[in-house]
Parts: structure tokens; sequence; C-alpha cells
């Protein structure tokens, strides 16, 4: 689940949840920044920082259900 700032960023719980009940992992994807990247506007309107959600699942020992992948803005470009 790629998260975008005000978006979907509100379904993350919801998403959990789903998975959670279905023993699947959550795959969540925060998009960062990067200094070679020439669309930082796309990077200022959609980052969601992920950094309260994974401490969040830690605290709680959801660990083994999520998985937090970081991805360069730049790099969906060349998807």
């Amino acid at each position: 689940m790629v998260i975008m700032k005000d978006i979907n960023q509100n379904e993350i719980k919801t998403m959990f949840n789903f998975c959670k009940n279905n023993n699947i992992v959550l795959q969540l994807i925060e998009l960062i920044e990067s200094e070679n990247c020439d669309d930082d506007k796309f990077s200022e309107d959609y980052h969601y920082n992920l950094d309260s959600i994974e401490k969040e699942l830690s605290e709680k020992q959801f660990e083994t259900y999520v998985s937090i992948v970081y991805v360069f803005v730049c790099e969906l470009s060349r998807i």
C-alpha cells in the first residue's frame, strides 16, 4: 500500500486490521525525497511520514503483520 498524504493515509488502520484478520502481511510504502529527483512538488504534495505508524505498531507488537518500504519518488517515474 503506497501511502499518500491527503489521499489514503486515513485507510492504514483499516487495511492493517483487514490484513491481520486474514493473516496477510501489509506492506506500507513511504515515498521519500531524493536529491537527484526533479519532481520535488510531487514529494511535497504526497509524502506521508510513516514514523508514527511504525512506532505505534511496534509498541503494540504488530511488526509481524507489517512491512515498511521506502521508495524514492524518482523511482516511481521510471516504472
